[in-house]
């Protein structure tokens, strides 16, 4: 969820959303117009990738993992609890009272992410090092 303080004389104009789309609705309330995706002003699917892969961190913000090899039923069992943890009442006004912003993703849409990630082609991962001056 957007937030927004209206505190000041200053307008916030929105010019575009990164990482996860935000709804059109959600935007307007918030600061009573819309932006476009980052990811919808690319040219073509390449650009499009370069972009989802520099944005990577802001999409998985504070990611929380297991080992590999952790059970599967570990895994499942960590992954209700954070979202149990997520959606608690108390903790939710614990959050919100440190000004914190908490937007909880499932670790399936997580690990979803992630796969995605690494299904990128070795090219266009050589073309993003490129982009960033990384020596490969």
């Amino acid at each position: 969820m957007l937030k927004a303080k209206r505190d000041t004389a200053a307008e916030v104009v929105p010019l575009v959303t990164l990482a996860k789309d935000v709804p059109e609705a959600e935007q307007k309330q918030v600061f009573g117009t819309a932006a476009p995706s980052i990811t919808s002003l690319a040219r073509n699917d390449d650009d499009r990738q370069l972009i989802t892969l520099s944005i990577a961190s802001i999409s998985w913000g504070q990611l929380m993992a297991a080992p590999p090899g952790t059970p599967d039923s570990l895994v499942a069992a960590l992954r209700t609890a954070y979202m149990s943890a997520a959606a608690d009442s108390a903790f939710k006004a614990d959050v919100s009272k440190q000004q914190i912003e908490m937007n909880p993703i499932s670790g399936q849409d997580t690990e979803n992410l992630i796969n995605a990630y690494l299904k990128t082609s070795p090219d266009l991962v050589q073309k993003y090092v490129t982009m960033l001056g990384i020596a490969r």
